[in-house]
């Protein structure tokens, strides 16, 4: 349960809340009796993010452009969130050259924060695939989110947000 300020209004709260194994330290038996001893390690621990919103919260999107990075083989979209909500979308891509088209498909969904930007990672094509030939091609799609929580499979309230831009493959 998340207890938010009445006098707060449209605000995300993110949170993260860590699970690890705590074990008991041995003091260390060459120490002085009147000597505080410290020790130090490393311990792994499970991170959760959990999500509170109070007011009207939507994030805003913007596709800031494309680029390929050929030692990665990855396209990578330039996504900004001007918005005051995170979201999960996820995007549905062409990749053509002329008329003929190279692939399409639909990519596992990515997180963005608001007020925000980054580039969502597509991998294509896979490392035990032929490299794309160098050359200008045409990539598009549309990115596609909800604005209700993280109802990802929800075709409902679906916002949609087309872009088409030329892509270089660099020669190697």
């Amino acid at each position: 349960m998340t207890r938010i300020p009445k006098d707060i209004t449209n605000k995300e709260y993110r949170a993260v809340v860590y699970v690890q194994s705590l074990t008991e330290s041995p003091d260390n038996p060459n120490a002085p009796k009147d000597v505080v001893t410290v020790t130090m390690g490393l311990a792994t621990r499970i991170g959760a993010t959990v999500y509170a919103r109070q007011g009207k919260i939507a994030p805003n999107f913007n596709i800031t452009g494309v680029e390929y990075n050929p030692k990665e083989r990855q396209i990578l979209l330039g996504v900004q969130n001007t918005g005051n909500g995170s979201t999960r979308p996820y995007i549905e891509w062409t990749l053509k050259q002329g008329d003929k088209e190279i692939v399409s498909q639909v990519s596992e969904p990515t997180s963005i924060v608001p007020e925000s930007s980054r580039k969502f990672p597509i991998s294509y094509p896979a490392k035990d695939e032929k490299p794309l030939p160098a050359g200008t091609y045409n990539f598009s799609g549309k990115l596609v989110w909800v604005n209700k929580g993280w109802a990802l499979n929800s075709k409902t309230d679906q916002n949609v947000l087309p872009f088409n831009f030329p892509l270089t493959i660099p020669s190697k």
